[in-house]
């Protein structure tokens, strides 16, 4: 697949620390491809929505909220665009590169003390099987348990 953007660089250079970044090649960055690597950390306001359907002012709510980093020395996106990241830069048959820099803290030896309900311990599980998640859940789900 021959990308719209022209030739750039071939190899995608990043860290994991919280974000996966391009600090050295950023400026090598065709636009359109800067462009498409920051609309993977975009997503549409559903508060924006809310108010503009109840006819309510959307005054400073932005409609789109775009949790990526572009400064002038690296483009920074959220650990939760890796798969999509990933994917992107493998159909452009652009090599990777990651180094994980995350700490790794010290192991602590402790015991639970309690039991998880059926639906915490399957969220649990499901959480454990990836390097990476969120867990969105109502109030008094019990996300600290399952965290813990």
């Amino acid at each position: 697949m021959n990308p719209p953007w022209g030739p750039c660089r071939r190899i995608w250079t990043s860290c994991w620390p919280t974000r996966f970044a391009s600090p050295k090649h950023k400026a090598s960055l065709p636009p359109a491809l800067r462009n498409r690597l920051l609309q993977l950390a975009a997503f549409q306001n559903p508060e924006f929505y809310r108010a503009q359907s109840l006819r309510q002012t959307t005054f400073k709510t932005p409609r789109i909220l775009s949790y990526a980093e572009d400064t002038w020395d690296h483009l920074g996106l959220p650990r939760g665009c890796l798969d999509e990241l990933n994917h992107l830069l493998k159909t452009l048959k652009i090599k990777t590169e990651f180094r994980d820099e995350r700490v790794r803290g010290m192991v602590l030896i402790t015991q639970f003390l309690s039991e998880l309900r059926p639906e915490q311990g399957a969220v649990g599980n499901a959480l454990l099987a990836h390097d990476t998640g969120v867990l969105a859940a109502t109030t008094a789900f019990g996300k600290t348990v399952v965290a813990a």
